[in-house]
């Protein structure tokens, strides 16, 4: 009984530790897209006016946007790229899902070792009744033949 006890225990850690490494690892990626897009929102602004007026010499305004519009997208990729590589590794995850998978599948067969045993118990106990039935059948045969 212990061990089904370690197993359920060891269940609930597995997923516990699961559900902390996706909440680390969704609080480290949103912590960066949040400071990424306030920087973005701040110094955009001020860096896309300065670099205009900076290009707006040497090119023509249009080209001028476009430049800027395309240096705004690399660094925004690049935030984006250094948010998918934040929080927890792979490897946290996969041992996790591997233990607790593990204490399923142990879970899984004390389960069906407790149906058997509980089968075999109804079994026992369905003869039991039938023997006790057909003695009392007895005695009250025997009884009755005393009776008369």
């Amino acid at each position: 009984m212990s061990d089904s006890i370690f197993k359920l225990q060891l269940l609930a850690r597995s997923e516990l530790a699961l559900t902390q490494i996706r909440t680390r690892r969704a609080v480290s990626k949103s912590t960066y897209i949040a400071f990424a897009l306030v920087l973005f929102l701040l110094g955009i602004g001020m860096l896309n006016v300065a670099g205009f007026l900076a290009l707006e010499t040497s090119f023509s305004p249009a080209k001028s946007a476009l430049i800027i519009a395309c240096a705004n997208g690399i660094g925004g990729v690049i935030v984006l790229l250094l948010s998918q590589k934040a929080g927890p590794s792979d490897n946290e995850e996969r041992m996790a899902k591997e233990v607790r998978e593990m204490a399923y599948r142990e879970l899984s067969e004390d389960v069906e070792e407790v149906k058997d045993r509980l089968g075999n118990l109804a079994q026992e106990v369905s003869n039991i009744g039938e023997d006790i039935s057909r003695a009392t059948g007895v005695l009250r045969f025997l009884l009755g033949l005393l009776k008369k």
